[in-house]
């Protein structure tokens, strides 16, 4: 059973990927799904990054929260890249008008980083 009424939880970033830069090592984000990616080595020819994950710790920064283990140490941003393509995963609304700044960097950080790495499709 999991229920977070738009509690506050903690992430750890990963400062040295491209979706990571910038963000301070620890930041709020607001949750409101139990999904939690639990992430297993790459198929030959795939890259995955976790850009960000729930700590093993207390997760909650402000509300409560009904479910934590289901979170915990699990990633919360995972990029996949296979051949030309990347998705990026997130586990919240990194676009939603209650989401925290930090959320928003993550978001701008990935958007912006394809940008960089595009390359024109013959």
């Amino acid at each position: 059973e999991f229920f977070a009424p738009g509690a506050l939880l903690e992430l750890e970033v990963d400062r040295t990927t491209p979706i990571g830069l910038g963000i301070r090592a620890s930041v709020a984000v607001m949750v409101d799904a139990p999904v939690g990616f639990q992430t297993r080595p790459s198929i030959p020819g795939a890259q995955r990054v976790v850009a960000a994950r729930f700590p093993n710790r207390a997760l909650v920064l402000s509300g409560w929260l009904r479910g934590e283990e289901r979170l915990r140490r699990r990633a919360a941003v995972v990029s996949c890249r296979f051949e030309r393509g990347t998705v990026v995963l997130y586990s919240f609304a990194p676009y939603f008008r209650g989401q925290t700044e930090a959320a928003f960097g993550l978001l701008y950080n990935a958007v912006f980083t394809a940008m960089v790495e595009s390359k024109p499709v013959r």
